[in-house]
């Protein structure tokens, strides 16, 4: 299969945060990065069942603002770069409204919400490396 991610030129691979990358949808983006060469930091509570050598695995309630700064820490200690986040976490429970708690409620926000938030807060504090070309899509 090919790939539409940028492929890196240079011999530094690109690096990216894909949340909720374990299963699903998000596990389908990660493959679809380490196919296109780029180191990929998963940030889930459920470990993946393999770890290829250019992912790093991070459990990571999204929800909580110092899981979610402790693991993008950890993604640029181990790649030196982040180039790109992919928030992809998310939940859901499968209720009728009336029924939801509210403690499940909180649970859904945190998770979709609160989450996509704090990881874009927190990797957007991070420098860009300005001499590296923005993220495209091969043509």
């Amino acid at each position: 299969m090919n790939s539409t991610f940028y492929r890196p030129s240079d011999e530094r691979r690109r690096a990216a945060i894909a949340t909720g990358g374990t299963r699903g949808i998000g596990k389908a983006i990660v493959d679809q990065l380490l196919e296109a060469d780029w180191n990929v930091a998963v940030f889930d509570i459920e470990e993946p069942k393999a770890l290829p050598p250019n992912q790093l695995f991070v459990r990571c309630d999204v929800a909580s603002e110092t899981e979610v700064a402790e693991a993008v820490d950890k993604t640029v200690q181990a790649f030196g770069r982040l180039d790109a986040l992919v928030n992809n976490a998310g939940i859901g429970i499968n209720r009728p409204m009336e029924q939801l708690a509210m403690d499940e409620w909180n649970r859904v926000i945190g998770t979709n919400l609160t989450g996509t938030f704090l990881c874009a807060k927190h990797a957007a504090a991070l420098p860009f490396p300005v001499s590296q070309p923005s993220w495209r899509p091969r043509r």
